[in-house]
């Protein structure tokens, strides 16, 4: 209610019932909403009851919504204090109710906010691979049955992210393997500004850019679906040779990979299961024969210094061309592969 009321006053009123002046009137053209993880789940939340609209003004024109594309913050189904928005489900509690609720699907949610006669805003739902193992995210685009992905109305686009992982988390990791390294925000803002763009000046974002995925039932590395979900089919984005994700959006990192991005962190704990892993490549073929490691080594894939650089390069300008780069990330990107040591 409180973030409904003052996105409405900023960007709708001119003054408060007081009488005391919206300082922003007149100034506002559209809103957008932000969210990540929790609070991510709690604008899916804000949809669903319906609080996206005031007196038929609809108050936020867009969406843009990471990590939470199966998750809500659900506080009518969840008897007791608990809630979504104080706990997720978790490998050693998988059963927490108030996250993973109907409707699942990003469609169904948008069914139903039309279904309550209101006009459902510009959407851009951006997943990392995590999600998929981590935080069920299959459901977002299954629903709560089947691996058929439900199509996604036009008002909505979706975008994985390969290698990504829900959270980037600095200093020594607690877990098995280093805390993975991608960086994602660059494409975080990229479709920030598509995303403005569509709602300001009707420009379409680039096309829904997914990752193929398989079923899980047995794979101890993903997250199950919950007891109260008993139709629930999770999916995980299928791996290729070097155990990176197949598809999606791949940053430069993934397009010419210096390791293996987004894996699960054993033991699996909420920072491990959130955090993921990134294991590098050895830098020769004896190194690598050395420990048992079956991935090409750096030597094997990249002629010299000059064809990684090469490759990054032209990765960050196809990325840029398809709206999922801003100039100056692509620019960054580009000069900070002349600062990769491992090929030196």
């Amino acid at each position: 209610m409180i973030v409904r009321d003052i996105a409405d006053f900023l960007g709708s009123a001119s003054a408060d019932s007081a009488g005391t002046p919206n300082p922003l009137a007149g100034e506002i053209s559209h809103t957008l909403a932000l969210g990540y993880s929790q609070t991510g789940r709690f604008l899916k939340s804000f949809l669903v009851r319906g609080y996206n609209t005031v007196e038929g003004r609809r108050v936020f024109s867009g969406m843009h919504i990471l990590g939470a594309a199966a998750g809500h913050i659900n506080l009518r189904s969840v008897p007791g204090p608990e809630s979504g928005a104080g706990v997720i489900p978790t490998f050693d509690n998988p059963e927490v109710r108030g996250v993973n609720e109907e409707p699942l699907a990003i469609s169904d949610i948008i069914e139903q906010v039309n279904g309550l006669g209101q006009i459902a805003p510009r959407m851009i739902f951006v997943n990392t691979t995590t999600d998929y193992f981590s935080l069920r995210a299959s459901l977002g685009r299954t629903g709560g049955s089947g691996t058929e992905d439900k199509p996604l109305p036009p008002n909505v686009r979706m975008y994985d992210i390969a290698g990504a992982s829900h959270a980037l988390i600095p200093g020594t990791s607690q877990c098995k393997l280093p805390y993975a390294i991608l960086d994602w925000h660059p494409v975080l803002r990229s479709t920030l500004v598509a995303l403005d763009r569509w709602v300001s000046a009707n420009i379409s974002p680039p096309p829904n850019e997914l990752m193929p995925l398989r079923e899980a039932p047995a794979d101890a590395m993903a997250l199950r679906a919950p007891s109260y979900l008993p139709k629930a089919i999770i999916q995980i984005p299928i791996r290729d040779e070097d155990g990176n994700a197949t598809g999606g959006v791949r940053l430069p990192d993934m397009a010419a990979p210096l390791g293996t991005h987004g894996g699960q962190n054993p033991p699996l704990s909420f920072v491990c299961s959130l955090g993921s892993s990134y294991v590098a490549f050895a830098k020769t073929k004896e190194e690598r024969e050395a420990v048992g490691d079956s991935r090409p080594s750096l030597v094997e894939r990249y002629k010299d210094r000059s064809d990684y650089m090469n490759r990054i390069r032209a990765a960050a300008r196809d990325l840029e061309q398809r709206g999922f780069l801003l100039t100056e990330d692509s620019a960054i990107i580009s000069y900070g592969a002349a600062e990769v040591t491992a090929l030196k």
